[in-house]
């Protein structure tokens, strides 16, 4: 077969600590807009819908929870 390509490979003269800090800051970016956006995204989640016997109220309300602390926690990593 053949090898595998990388989708956005790196320019000639960027290092590996460069394109980690863009990746980590594109993160930080995530997280600043899921801040900033959190009661519309809540909104349009009630609004929208949504087959509640697969998403219904309580897992929503966890993912919620769960996305709001990742949202605020400092990045180190890309989890």
């Amino acid at each position: 077969g053949e090898a595998p390509q990388l989708k956005s490979p790196p320019a000639p003269n960027e290092t590996l600590a460069e394109r980690h800090q863009q990746i980590i800051a594109r993160i930080d970016s995530l997280k600043q807009q899921w801040r900033e956006q959190v009661g519309e995204i809540e909104g349009v989640l009630e609004n929208s819908g949504l087959d509640r016997r697969k998403f219904n109220r309580g897992n929503q309300g966890k993912w919620m929870e769960k996305v709001n602390a990742w949202a605020q926690e400092e990045t180190l990593s890309y989890q």
